[in-house]
C-alpha cells in the first residue's frame, strides 16, 4: 500500500513531458540519449503522453508515438 505522503505528492499531466526533462528521464532510465533538436521536433507529434511529477519534478512519463 503506498505511503500517504507520497500519495499526496504525486500528480499526472496528461500531456508529453516538457523536452529537458524528457532528456533526463531517458538518461537516468538507460534509455539511448536523443539529441535535443530531434526531442523538440518530436515530441509534439506524439500521439499521447503522461507525465508524473512527485513533488513538483517530473519523475516519469510515457509517449505514444
Amino acid at each position: 500500500m503506498p505511503m500517504p505522503e507520497l500519495v499526496a505528492n504525486l500528480s499526472t499531466i496528461e500531456e508529453v513531458a516538457p523536452v529537458d526533462d524528457f532528456i533526463r528521464l531517458r538518461l537516468i532510465s538507460g534509455l539511448t540519449p536523443r539529441p535535443k533538436e530531434a526531442v523538440v521536433k518530436g515530441l509534439p507529434r506524439s500521439l499521447y503522453g503522461v507525465h508524473i511529477y512527485l513533488s513538483g519534478e517530473s519523475e516519469g512519463m510515457y509517449i505514444i508515438k
